[in-house]
């Protein structure tokens, strides 16, 4: 097989149909692709190494601290993790 670029890599994950988003080390968004915007409303200068990005995507405390907590739980497997997002317009999915 042979080996991706990051470039191409991220041109991957940044056209994929699905809401993309990843995290740093320190719990910050790095990664927004497309469909994050065209779903949530949020563009990625509003998402992308925002502190505030969660209080805006779960602004419910309890909520938000709840994933949060399940983050290093999961060690980075979030694949049957559902959650629901408060998007840009107030909308809930």
């Amino acid at each position: 097989m042979q080996n991706l670029s990051n470039e191409k890599l991220f041109y991957i994950l940044e056209n994929m149909p699905v809401l993309i988003d990843a995290l740093d080390d320190k719990g910050n968004i790095i990664l927004w692709n497309k469909e994050a915007e065209r779903v949530t409303g949020y563009s990625k200068k509003e998402i992308i190494n925002n502190p505030d990005a969660f209080k805006l995507l779960y602004p419910d405390d309890t909520y938000r601290n709840h994933l949060l907590n399940l983050v290093p739980e999961l060690e980075n497997n979030f694949r049957n993790l559902e959650t629901t997002i408060t998007c840009k317009n107030g909308t809930k999915k």
